[in-house]
């Protein structure tokens, strides 16, 4: 390592700091570039049966979540519904109170 700063060529304690750091840093990156593609998920190669459980149990979550979701919309329009025939029933009696029956 050569420096530029002081007289005759010396090396200043700031730059000799610097350089330490940007080691580190260096070092550091290639710690974490080398955990990376250690933990990198390896390809995995599926034998026909497994490929075809894995598509059926796909299938199956998917049948199961729509019928949770159709039946979540079922039971809004029923309250909806509900709702209406309530307020459908108290105008007629409001209706019934002022016209009679």
């Amino acid at each position: 390592f050569v420096g530029s700063g002081g007289i005759g060529g010396t090396i200043d304690k700031e730059e000799v700091d610097r350089f330490r750091k940007e080691q580190v840093r260096k070092e550091i990156h290639d710690e974490r570039l080398k955990e990376q593609q250690k933990s990198t998920k390896k390809l995995k190669l599926l034998s026909l049966n497994e490929q075809r459980e894995l598509e059926k149990k796909e299938v199956e979550s998917k049948t199961k979540a729509d019928l949770e979701q159709k039946s979540k919309i079922e039971v809004e329009e029923k309250r909806k519904s509900d709702a209406l025939e309530k307020r459908k029933k108290e105008s007629e009696d409001l209706n019934h109170q002022y016209h009679g029956p």
